[in-house]
């Protein structure tokens, strides 16, 4: 599959992106779904969710509990 990141020439312009995108959020024009969080210990069944389209946003990965 084709990633964002690979039509990025440079770390210049993946820095400008970030930079980017960090400044939508900051500003309150990006807003970003999250699905749920799982423990790191349940990666493997957030993955089977990502690949079944069972999620309507984020899954997020916490390291800690």
């Amino acid at each position: 599959p084709t990633h964002l990141a690979d039509y990025m020439t440079n770390a210049d312009e993946i820095r400008g992106r970030a930079d980017d995108l960090f400044t939508r959020h900051r500003d309150g024009n990006l807003t970003v779904t999250i699905d749920r969080v799982v423990p790191l210990a349940e990666a493997a069944a957030a993955h089977r969710a990502l690949e079944a389209r069972e999620s309507r946003g984020k899954i997020l990965l916490a390291i800690r509990a």
